[in-house]
């Protein structure tokens, strides 16, 4: 009883048995009382104070660490969600920036490509003609 764990996960300790769970022990003592135990035999009645209260506990720790990862997986799936979302919006405020940098310097584009249009034909060895 000294070194009985009542918090924390069994699962990756050892195979637990049939007879070893909460609910099996808990069927085995469903219809006895503390007074009856007590009746019987004094030291029996600490004994079944005690298992009655090491079962209440780990039904409550199961209960918690349950609802701690219902929360995490809840948590989880949001952050995932709200990562999504901000890349969303970042594309779209990228797509709008460089379509908006790009009707500010539309006149300056023209003239880099009739530039680029002038070189090509300098290298080329066209004449060039005043209004290019």
């Amino acid at each position: 009883m000294q070194d009985y764990q009542l918090y924390g996960q069994t699962k990756d300790r050892l195979e637990a048995k049939g007879y070893q769970t909460v609910t099996y022990c808990e069927k085995v003592i469903e219809g006895l009382t503390q007074d009856v135990i007590e009746k019987y035999h004094a030291g029996l009645g600490k004994l079944f104070k005690w298992l009655q209260m090491a079962i209440a506990g780990r039904k409550q720790d199961i209960t918690r660490r349950k609802a701690l990862q219902q929360r995490a997986k809840e948590t989880r799936v949001g952050k995932q969600q709200e990562a999504e979302e901000r890349e969303k919006a970042r594309e779209e405020y990228i797509v709008e920036m460089e379509e908006k940098w790009r009707e500010d310097t539309a006149e300056q584009l023209a003239g880099y490509e009739k530039y680029i249009a002038r070189q090509a034909k300098k290298e080329a060895g066209d004449e060039l003609n005043e209004s290019e």
